[in-house]
């Protein structure tokens, strides 16, 4: 195992082992436990929406290449509770995020939206919903089929670390085009890092229909397909939802989600110079966020669905007023 990967004990060591940058890492992985289920629902939604925005605040302060906050994102209390013996992804994790940070660093210039930024959010907002543990609220299923396994959790961490991974700020002229190059990247780096063929089909298998769930225009299909589902779901369906839901977590927050509208208004300027226009706008955004369907018992629990009404409402107001 590599070395940088031996944090466990720095949670509690003097602060003075840290640097300014990493102990602000440490800072915000400690305050996390305000996100555990057991406390967070039970206060009020003003309160849950203002941790959620302090947190991807805080994280977008934050300047550590994407394989330090990986690498202490995986040091954490949080996601060493959920690791265990034998565990190949700890590795491939923080692997994928150096290669993410090289690929990245070539560029001429990230995009304004898909970025290492967004990377962070996506691996943020994953954990946070998997702290909603369902099996311990009464948001669960009576067949507890959202109680997500730590092989599971791993695997979607892998995706949320890798699921735009080369994305260069276009979009799709063909279904699935930028989806695609990443799943083709993540097959790629699984090769370099000589994983067991087996693992690998396994994995790779998992992470396809993951990571192609997350273009918008399959969203409705997904969704669908949940609904008309009678009984047990998929497992790989069950983590596509969780993998969206964490994909869009930060963008249904008010202000912090406004600030993704506006990054994406950027990104998309040199493409579709008018949609770029209408996805920054109040009209736009509440366009956007109709569409949406939150489906998981981590969001239930979060109190996603609550966040989601009251930022429609405050748009429908908005826009009456102007």
């Amino acid at each position: 195992m590599q070395a940088s990967l031996i944090l466990e004990p720095f949670f509690s060591m003097p602060q003075k082992h840290f640097s300014s940058a990493t102990m602000d890492l440490v800072s915000l992985f400690r305050g996390m436990e305000v996100f555990d289920h057991r406390t967070f629902g039970e206060i009020e939604l003003d309160a849950k929406v203002q941790a959620l925005e302090v947190a991807f605040s805080e994280l977008e302060n934050q300047d550590q290449s994407f394989a330090v906050f990986i690498e202490y994102l995986i040091a954490s209390p949080i996601w060493q509770s959920w690791d265990y013996v034998g565990n190949p992804y700890k590795t491939y994790c923080l692997e994928l995020a150096r290669a993410v940070d090289h690929l990245n660093q070539e560029m001429i210039s990230e995009p304004a939206y898909h970025s290492r930024k967004h990377f962070k959010d996506v691996c943020l907002s994953l954990t946070i919903l998997l702290m909603q543990d369902p099996v311990n609220t009464n948001l669960a299923n009576s067949d507890g089929q959202w109680s997500i396994d730590p092989i599971e959790r791993w695997i979607l961490l892998f995706c949320a670390i890798g699921h735009d991974f080369g994305h260069d700020g276009s979009t799709n002229r063909t279904p699935f085009e930028i989806e695609k190059v990443s799943i083709e990247r993540l097959r790629n780096f699984l090769h370099d890092q000589d994983c067991p063929p087996e693992l690998m089909r396994d994995l790779m298998l998992m992470v396809e229909s993951i990571i192609l769930a997350t273009d918008p225009k399959s969203y409705s299909h997904l969704w669908a397909k949940f609904a008309s589902t009678k009984g047990e779901h998929e497992r790989v369906h069950l983590m596509s939802i969780l993998m969206i839901e964490s994909d869009l977590l930060v963008s249904i927050l008010p202000s912090q989600g406004m600030r993704l509208s506006e990054r994406l208004a950027q990104e998309w300027q040199a493409y579709d110079p008018e949609l770029a226009k209408v996805v920054a706008s109040p009209k736009g955004r509440l366009a956007f966020l109709n569409k949406l369907n939150l489906l998981s018992a981590q969001a239930k629990s979060l109190g996603l669905f609550d966040i989601l009404s009251a930022v429609k409402k405050d748009l429908e107001i908005k826009i009456e007023e102007s």
